[in-house]
């Protein structure tokens, strides 16, 4: 599923809903692909670089003295290609082996570098996912990740994650969701406590 030349990126572009405030038309989206391949990607790590080089996605980290060091020692450089070659899960439990990359961290930098098959669930994810009734109510943010493992296939994270988001942002906010305007608001707990 990695992202390389020639190759259909599996990003599909969610259309904009009409009259949306919360999202000016040209505001960038949070991947951004071109020719197939992913350039760039939003995400609050900072000293993350993303980027499309010779033909495949590419990450190198700067900024966290602690990770510099520990890809100089162990790697001999600071690229974090290297956690393209292992396997998913092995890859995840490496970053967040390190202080301060937790597992939505290490999911998105798996999911959108490397293209592996992790979930990312940020807030607007849990939110969206407990309303409607993917996870359970009381599921933590740690176990919405193994939960979402589970029901899932491997091509369908990507696209899960960037709609659970835009759906999070654009629609199901914390307070005052738009019900009038939400295609799954028959599913919704906020709505309707007892819904499917």
């Amino acid at each position: 599923m990695p992202h390389l030349a020639g190759q259909p990126c599996p990003l599909r572009a969610v259309p904009a809903l009409p009259g949306d405030p919360h999202r000016p038309a040209r505001q960038a989206e949070p991947v951004q692909v071109q020719h197939g391949l992913v350039t760039h990607v939003d995400h609050p790590q900072p000293g993350l670089l993303v980027h499309a080089g010779r033909g495949r996605a590419a990450a190198h980290y700067r900024g966290d003295p602690a990770l510099s060091r520990r890809l100089r020692q162990e790697r001999g450089d600071h690229s974090l290609e290297f956690l393209a070659g292992m396997p998913a899960l092995q890859a995840r439990d490496w970053l967040t082996s390190i202080g301060g990359i937790g597992k939505k961290t290490a999911s998105i930098i798996l999911l959108f570098c490397c293209g592996m098959p992790l979930m990312p669930v940020d807030r607007h994810v849990e939110r969206v996912s407990k309303r409607i009734g993917l996870l359970p109510a009381k599921a933590t943010a740690d176990q919405a990740h193994d939960y979402y493992l589970a029901i899932l296939r491997p091509d369908q994270m990507l696209e899960a994650h960037v709609n659970l988001i835009r759906h999070g942002r654009v629609v199901c906010h914390a307070r005052n969701p738009e019900h009038d305007r939400c295609p799954v608001a028959a599913r919704c707990r906020f709505v309707d406590p007892k819904a499917p």
